[in-house]
């Protein structure tokens, strides 16, 4: 069925939506806007999601996951030619289609799928990285007992002048790639050198190594932030911030204790991370939570699934341990969230791989997360400091 014979009139999806399902509408919206910075082109995507109906997530994931292997072979014919820009731009379209592709796996039955896909798509973006004009510098950025693996981006013909630098957060389950159109490429165009990374909870380390979400984003970033200022070509003064989506909880969190930023944008802005969580919920089952009833909590919230597939990625909260489906019913011995109090801040738990947590476990955690005041720090713009 064509799209848009689901609708009254021929301009309808441009006002009321491609889908009716608000998860499909919104990656189709996304991947649009992407368009203007070559991570997408608009006839693939419309030609992509003609025959996808709404509801159908396996017919969601095949189709993109098909487009992004079909440009992935297309861009090694390209650079077997010797059409290296072509290539490349084929590689930043299946890098995107792929990630399209990965976003919509925690809806699917078969959750097998999600390591091949997750591998397409770094592959494409890697041969992205190895291939753009631009210049690429790969970093390993030390965190504990881990490594956070980065990339530097810096303008075409870069001659290592010092220059204003970004560091951008992904959100919760968003392919690193996605933030070539956020503010990567339009902060190469205005000379910025760009640093972007896969943290805990975040793609790499979540997939390939099990490393789960921790709330101390300040403990991310700060390793970056000093990596980046022994650098000459970096400009000390002008170091910028910026997160989207979950990331909007992290940027707001990390201010509160790293100041060396000259400027951060949160986008969007969260102020209680579990307001976009638990508004969702009926009351009846907010109030099991409330009193503490985790087994009801569990079973309700089970039963809700059941009958209303929808993705399981609303449950991704920033409190490890954290995966990126299945979080319903786990087994949460040991997993344990220190309430701060007024400082907002829950400690970083680290778990077995075996041990994640319930339901009601996760909404409690998620609740004392909150970037309001750390330490006495008050979170105020860095102008006004």
């Amino acid at each position: 069925m064509a799209l848009l014979d689901r609708f009254a009139g021929p301009h309808e999806a441009y006002r009321v939506g491609f889908y009716r399902g608000d998860d499909h509408d919104f990656d189709v919206r996304i991947l649009l806007g992407m368009a203007a910075y070559g991570a997408t082109e608009p006839g693939e995507v419309l030609a992509t999601i003609a025959d996808v109906s709404d509801g159908d997530h396996q017919g969601w994931f095949d189709a993109w996951n098909d487009l992004g292997r079909r440009l992935t072979v297309a861009a090694e014919a390209a650079a077997a030619a010797g059409h290296s820009e072509s290539a490349s731009r084929l590689h930043l379209r299946a890098a995107s289609y792929l990630g399209t592709a990965l976003h919509g796996v925690d809806a699917l039955a078969d959750q097998s799928v999600l390591l091949p896909v997750f591998r397409a798509q770094q592959a494409a973006w890697n041969a992205f990285i190895d291939t753009t004009s631009v210049t690429t510098e790969r970093l390993s950025i030390p965190l504990g007992d881990i490594t956070i693996p980065a990339v530097l981006f810096s303008p075409s013909g870069d001659d290592g002048a010092r220059r204003p630098t970004l560091v951008m957060v992904n959100g919760s389950d968003g392919a690193t790639s996605d933030l070539w159109a956020s503010g990567l490429a339009g902060g190469l165009a205005r000379g910025y050198r760009v640093l972007v990374f896969d943290g805990p909870g975040q793609q790499t380390l979540l997939f390939e190594q099990g490393i789960p979400f921790r709330p101390d984003w300040e403990a991310v970033v700060t390793p970056i932030v000093d990596l980046l200022l022994d650098r000459s070509d970096v400009d000390p003064e002008r170091l910028a911030l910026y997160g989207i989506s979950q990331a909007g909880y992290w940027v707001p969190r990390t201010l509160a204790f790293e100041h060396r930023f000259a400027a951060a944008i949160a986008d969007p802005g969260v102020v209680d991370v579990s307001e976009s969580w638990l508004s969702h919920f009926p009351k009846s089952l907010v109030s099991l939570l409330d009193r503490g009833e985790k087994e009801r909590f569990d079973h309700e919230m089970e039963l809700g699934m059941r009958v209303r597939r929808r993705p399981r990625r609303q449950l991704v909260v920033p409190c490890p341990p954290v995966r990126h489906a299945g979080l319903l019913r786990h087994d949460d011995r040991g997993a344990e969230v220190h309430d701060h109090g007024r400082a907002g801040r829950a400690d970083h738990h680290t778990a077995p791989d075996h041990l994640t947590r319930t339901g009601a476990v996760l909404a409690r955690a998620v609740r004392a997360a909150r970037p309001a005041h750390a330490d006495g720090v008050d979170p105020l713009p860095l102008h006004q400091r």
